[in-house]
């Protein structure tokens, strides 16, 4: 019996792992969306478990302001709209254990840019906002600048934020604040500060199954080279927030400006793996210059320590993953700046490349479908309002 289970075990292990030997892609479905073709910025597709769908896109109007627009639609209906004026929507993140969506973006006010955190629960024709308490009031009478980044819904369904904030007195914070009744009281779990810090931007946050938690971003230090300069940095929270340090950082080209940097933008774990996507900036061989190029960084125990395991992107402009998700055992990034995804299964350590260039669209988001189980990515023609959905296939 324990033989006839080793390898029933090895063969689904086998099969999982060649599932995504090769991609494909296979069109399910198109839709015409009323948004202005040429200021769109951000777009993201987030499926819930019950089928319904929720797409929503930034733009600027005609006159310069910040717009969101939200798409829903369920079992393949007919999609509808809302807008969300004054807001303009950098990420939407999709709250398992409370079945509902979590954008976060800058809002525009009389007071500048504040932090903008929405709520979309399941069949919602509308949003509500939560972060106006998200800044402690003494912070807040020093803020022009502020914006909300990435999300998460922990499984205490909980919302952790990562807000970026520049005060009148030119201090820029990475700050990392928590709720636990949807808005009406928020604490701030982490401000973080360096030695000699003259910059910190927080971008993403995450926890593991098993409950710790990481933010990353980028910080610009004012000391000299090589203590000086830009840093991609990743921090880790064992205890659920109370206590912060820096879990890793790094960078491959002696920045001592301030825009030279790397960064963390995205995280995706699995058990004790836990693995960062950002922007490298390396020295380009010919132009002694800083370039940027698509990495990816990964720890096999849970932060202790952390390796550099792909490096990509070859042409002139940066190259920065855009999109990332786990599904069917496997790890999916999506660069749309150079139409490529890039994936791995299982415990396989080696990332393989799909690139989709063919000039005609553009590939903006990577979805999963847990009603049909399908890896997805949604896809624009350029120049048009036609947008399109893809399954993602195996050989």
């Amino acid at each position: 019996m324990q033989k006839s289970f080793s390898i029933l075990f090895f063969v689904s292990l086998f099969i999982t792992y060649k599932s995504f030997a090769n991609l494909e892609l296979e069109y399910q479905e198109s839709m015409e969306l009323d948004i202005p073709v040429a200021n769109y910025r951000t777009v993201n597709l987030l499926h819930y478990s019950n089928g319904q769908r929720t797409l929503p896109i930034s733009y600027f109007d005609s006159q310069g302001f910040l717009k969101t627009k939200v798409f829903t639609s369920s079992q393949k209906k007919d999609w509808q709209a809302f807008e969300l004026s004054n807001f303009y929507s950098f990420f939407a993140h999709y709250g398992k254990y409370s079945n509902r969506t979590i954008l976060t973006g800058p809002t525009q006010s009389s007071r500048g840019f504040q932090p903008g955190v929405y709520l979309i629960s399941e069949g919602d024709t509308s949003a509500k906002e939560i972060a106006h308490r998200i800044l402690p009031d003494y912070l807040k009478r020093l803020t022009n600048y502020a914006l909300a980044y990435q999300a998460v819904e922990t499984y205490k369904k909980e919302i952790i934020v990562q807000v970026y904030v520049r005060t009148f007195l030119q201090e820029e914070l990475w700050i990392t604040a928590q709720t636990s009744n949807d808005g009406e009281k928020w604490s701030i779990l982490d401000v973080f500060s360096g030695p000699g810090l003259e910059t910190s931007i927080p971008f993403t946050v995450h926890q593991t199954s098993r409950g710790t938690l990481f933010t990353g971003g980028w910080w610009h230090s004012t000391e000299n080279y090589p203590n000086g300069g830009a840093f991609a940095t990743v921090r880790r929270s064992l205890d659920g927030g109370l206590n912060w340090s820096i879990n890793d950082t790094f960078r491959f080209y002696p920045q001592t400006r301030r825009f030279t940097n790397s960064t963390v933008e995205f995280f995706l774990s699995e058990g004790k793996q836990i693995v960062s996507f950002g922007m490298a900036a390396l020295k380009d061989p010919k132009t002694a210059r800083p370039v940027r190029r698509c990495h990816i960084r990964t720890s096999y125990n849970e932060g202790n320590s952390w390796q550099t395991e792909d490096i990509d992107g070859d042409k002139k402009e940066d190259c920065r993953y855009s999109s990332v998700i786990k599904a069917q055992g496997c790890m999916f990034a999506l660069s749309s700046a150079y139409d490529f995804i890039k994936y791995r299964c299982q415990n396989n350590k080696k990332w393989k490349k799909f690139s989709m260039d063919d000039g005609s669209e553009r590939y903006l988001a990577l979805s999963y479908d847990p009603l049909t189980q399908n890896v997805l990515i949604l896809s624009k023609e350029e120049d048009t309002n036609l947008f399109s959905i893809k399954k993602i296939l195996n050989h």
